[in-house]
């Protein structure tokens, strides 16, 4: 019988090593039998104070670029606060550094640029998803990967960098909560180096969950294929803005709760009701 093993893949913001410990345990007791758990971290890699090579042209040309994308995303991410309805300020019930997600020029929105404009940052967050998935993978394990936020985009790319190469394990789900891989400007990215939004050679399934007021998540397919979705959940523990009719919407949900809502233990829509259901369905 093959090992059954759960990766998670961390998304913006400041992640340490055990992360993944709480998230998992939200999950555990839904779970048919005891599973291994690993984690892939990589946020060390992107901060504020790093520096990307030499000077030079081709430097010049990444900095021009990730200004580039900054902007163009900043405005996607803006249409979407307004079609939502979020026009106030965070509030406080999210991480302390969400703001960052949706707009400003703080960690989490140099995570998203940085990666698409700097191939040598781009390459070691790769890197890193590669040293936990392709052990597991050779050695014949059957993968549930666990992907939040930017870490969808690393996710999905990291395995169609895989595309070419033989394994006798495989992914069996890969679940894409509140991804980045919904944002058009993330896509056009993407697509540039992968090409197309085919599904990865060694994945059974994408299993995409959306927490409705999550701006950074939403709907994936199209353009990416082999795809179930669940958009537009209730984001569990968030609080709703109560503001003046916008767009038909008497309410706004919080958009920084609901983009770290699917996690919580009291989430059974999320982790009971799809993770889990996938999971042991995988283990008959």
């Amino acid at each position: 019988m093959a090992e059954h093993t759960i990766v998670y893949v961390h998304g913006i913001s400041d992640h340490d090593d055990g992360y993944s410990d709480a998230w998992f345990e939200s999950l555990r007791s839904h779970l048919s039998r005891p599973l291994l758990k690993q984690e892939v971290l990589w946020s060390n890699l992107v901060n504020a104070a790093m520096t990307y090579g030499d000077a030079g042209p081709e430097a010049d040309a990444a900095a021009a670029e990730e200004q580039r994308l900054r902007e163009e995303l900043e405005q996607e991410l803006n249409r979407r606060k307004a079609r939502n309805g979020q026009v106030r300020a965070l509030a406080s019930s999210g991480p302390p550094n969400a703001p960052a997600m949706y707009g400003g020029s703080g960690l989490a929105m140099d995570d998203f640029v940085r990666y698409m404009a700097w191939e040598s940052t781009r390459e070691a967050i790769l890197a890193r998803f590669d040293e936990v998935v392709r052990p597991l993978l050779a050695d014949g394990h059957t993968l549930h990967i666990i992907a939040h936020s930017w870490g969808t985009v690393v996710s999905y790319e990291g395995l169609r960098r895989l595309d070419d190469q033989s394994y006798t394990g495989r992914v069996a789900n890969l679940f894409t909560l509140g991804g980045a891989l919904s944002i058009g400007t993330v896509q056009r990215n993407l697509f540039g180096r992968v090409n197309d939004g085919r599904l990865p050679a060694h994945v059974v399934q994408i299993v995409n969950i959306d927490a409705g007021g999550d701006v950074v998540g939403g709907t994936i397919s199209p353009p990416f294929a082999g795809v179930e979705q669940h958009l537009d959940l209730v984001p569990t523990g968030c609080s709703t803005w109560r503001i003046r009719r916008l767009f038909g919407k008497p309410i706004a949900r919080n958009p920084a709760c609901a983009h770290s809502s699917y996690f919580q233990a009291d989430n059974l829509r999320v982790n009971r009701d799809i993770l889990a259901h996938h999971i042991n369905r995988s283990l008959t």
